[in-house]
């Protein structure tokens, strides 16, 4: 009898191991097709190169929350007095997230880069607990090590996305990055990217730097932006 409920034993144990390694299978074929064959489980929510069809308005509406930002470093609209240098936006839908780029990079007169680089400098978010009543205001980031060119920064990674402007006082040019679950390896505009590559490889990002979210419990959970306390 106690052969028999040991060999019992055996089946039932090596019938949970054998699930637990064919759903660990699962999920590595699922993550191989998803990094290998992102087109066959993204959908286009918004796409353009036209830079006569920059609106930010409409992709805020188009992609929702899923942005984890309200796109404060770029302009509402494109100064008539500047001149376009790069355009591009395009953001799609996958089975777990959004991967999005946006960069507007534009040349300005003196009076006009002055007065973008004042709006930029000066960007600030105030994150409300409705529970505690208690508020923290997150202010711009100034980083001039990251970057090829010196940057202002509204997200550093926290989620996975990135969103700053690179601003050349020389050449009176500032470009306005956003960046969802970039692919390092294959964005064409490399010069738009942090100096170590390696850092949009970091998978818990839960402290990276950001002024759209923040803790008032330490880092157990975070609160999100909302534009109507700004």
């Amino acid at each position: 009898m106690a052969y028999k409920m040991n060999e019992k034993n055996r089946a039932v144990k090596l019938g949970v191991l054998l699930s637990c390694v064919l759903v660990i299978v699962i999920i590595l074929v699922v993550r191989f097709v998803i990094i290998t064959h992102k087109e066959w489980v993204q959908d286009d929510i918004y796409a353009s190169s036209n830079v006569e069809e920059y609106d930010k308005e409409l992709i805020l509406t188009s992609c929702g929350s899923d942005l984890n930002s309200a796109l404060l470093i770029f302009p509402e609209k494109i100064d008539s007095d500047a001149d376009v240098c790069d355009y591009l936006a395009e953001f799609k839908s996958g089975l777990f997230d959004t991967d999005g780029t946006l960069i507007l990079k534009c040349k300005y007169n003196d009076t006009s880069y002055q007065k973008e680089l004042d709006r930029i400098s000066n960007i600030e978010m105030t994150i409300c607990d409705v529970n505690s009543e208690q508020k923290h205001t997150n202010k711009i980031m100034y980083d001039e090590e990251s970057f090829e060119l010196p940057a202002y920064i509204a997200s550093y990674g926290f989620g996975n996305t990135y969103e700053y402007a690179l601003v050349n006082d020389d050449a009176k040019e500032i470009a306005y990055i956003y960046l969802a679950y970039p692919n390092p390896e294959d964005f064409e505009y490399p010069e738009y990217l942090m100096k170590n590559l390696e850092a949009y490889n970091e998978e818990n990002t839960s402290d990276a730097y950001t002024i759209y979210d923040h803790s008032f419990d330490g880092g157990k959970s975070y609160i999100e932006f909302d534009d109507s306390n700004n």
